[in-house]
């Protein structure tokens, strides 16, 4: 997925997640195929990966970014801002700690930011 071929990282991910089902890391899977989705743009598969993440994690930040700024990216902004309002307030530096969102390219960090800042995200 960071090295711009989200669809092989997403395919591979997916065969992990059907080899290990009940990993205990499954949540991080789903979050990093719900990256895959939001660089290549199908945002609503990537918050419908996302949510997955959270109904396993609830607590996972990575996850709960990415189902905003994918609503939010998606035209599904009241959503995202509903999503954010129910959250813990996202810190800008946790987008630059956080694994699922760090390693992704710069272009693409900034629009999971402009995501967020259209759900009412004050960076």
């Amino acid at each position: 997925i960071s090295a711009g071929h989200p669809d092989d990282g997403i395919f591979e991910l997916h065969r992990a997640l059907q080899l290990s089902p009940k990993d205990s890391r499954a949540h991080v899977y789903l979050s990093i195929q719900s990256s895959g989705h939001f660089v290549a743009g199908r945002y609503d598969e990537a918050a419908t990966l996302a949510k997955d993440a959270l109904n396993r994690h609830p607590d996972d930040p990575g996850a709960r970014i990415l189902l905003a700024a994918s609503l939010s990216s998606g035209g599904r902004v009241e959503e995202a801002r509903e999503l954010l309002a129910r959250g813990a307030r996202i810190d800008p530096r946790l987008l630059s700690r956080l694994s699922v969102i760090r390693w992704l390219a710069q272009t693409d960090r900034e629009r999971v930011k402009d995501g967020l800042r259209k759900a009412g995200w004050q960076s």
